[in-house]
């Protein structure tokens, strides 16, 4: 198993910077000051996109986000200053001109891969307010992740997957820094092949809506070489009945949250 940043027996949860999409785009929430951010060890915040033309990295697609990100990551840091933090490729509705479909060769994949490092990589000794006011918090990105649906979910998947992990891996030499973490966040294991279980660190289950019958074996199936301690299982806690059978019920998170604690699997996620 290739070893990331993220903590053994991890738990993750997800923001998304465009909740609230009635407010000013610079507006941060009210209700996002409540935000336990001292009870997660990873972080993982979207969306970002495939900027079409350049096919670079794009926090946004064109909305201005860069205040409610740097609130995020002030607030995260503020509150557990050695949470891990993951930027998110989210997906669009699926019709030809979005996000991987764009990436349509090896150029343009290595564009897009080396924006991906670059953006990372200006984060990485950057500093930003305490939201207390006192003092500063690092605002350091420790890894990128894909929402694997949709606009994502395409043929060339694992090279792009590959692609970016060699350029963060020589970010991350370049820096002297530790690893540098690629995942993603798959419904299905469609798409995937053996590269994977090299490129991506962990595999994030959608154990829930359309992924509820996608269960552990078939992305081990899918990628041979991959390891269970590779696998996170991920859940709505606000719906528990939209999330696969195994988890429906609190007994079904129980006896998950037990194969993660003795390290059966890497962690989960909601």
């Amino acid at each position: 198993m290739s070893s990331g940043p993220w903590p053994k027996s991890f738990v993750g949860s997800h923001v998304l910077l465009t909740e609230g999409d009635k407010d000013p785009w610079d507006k941060v929430r009210e209700s996002w000051s409540q935000i336990r951010f001292d009870d997660i060890d990873v972080l993982f915040i979207s969306p970002f996109y495939v900027k079409p033309g350049d096919f670079s990295f794009e926090l946004g697609n064109g909305i201005n986000l860069v205040e409610r990100f740097e609130w995020t990551i002030r607030a995260a840091r503020s509150k557990n200053p050695n949470i891990v933090i993951i930027v998110v490729q989210f997906w669009q509705p699926n019709n030809g001109q979005n996000d991987f479909e764009l990436l349509g060769d090896d150029e343009k994949i290595k564009a897009y891969a080396d924006s991906v490092t670059a953006f990372i990589g200006s984060y990485y000794n950057k500093t930003l307010p305490n939201i207390s006011g006192n003092g500063q918090v690092s605002a350091r990105i420790q890894g990128y992740d894909v929402d694997v649906e949709s606009s994502t979910l395409v043929g060339n998947l694992p090279k792009i997957l590959m692609a970016v992990r060699q350029s963060l891996d020589g970010l991350a030499q370049k820096l002297g820094a530790s690893k540098l973490s690629v995942s993603i966040t798959p419904a299905w294991a469609t798409c995937l092949d053996s590269t994977v279980a090299q490129s991506c660190d962990y595999i994030n289950m959608q154990n829930y809506s359309g992924g509820a019958n996608t269960f552990p074996e078939a992305y081990l199936n899918a990628v041979p070489g991959l390891e269970k301690q590779q696998l996170a299982w991920g859940f709505y806690p606000e719906t528990p009945n939209a999330s696969t059978q195994l988890l429906q019920q609190f007994p079904g998170v129980i006896n998950k949250a037990q194969a993660i604690a003795t390290g059966e699997y890497g962690g989960t996620y909601t």
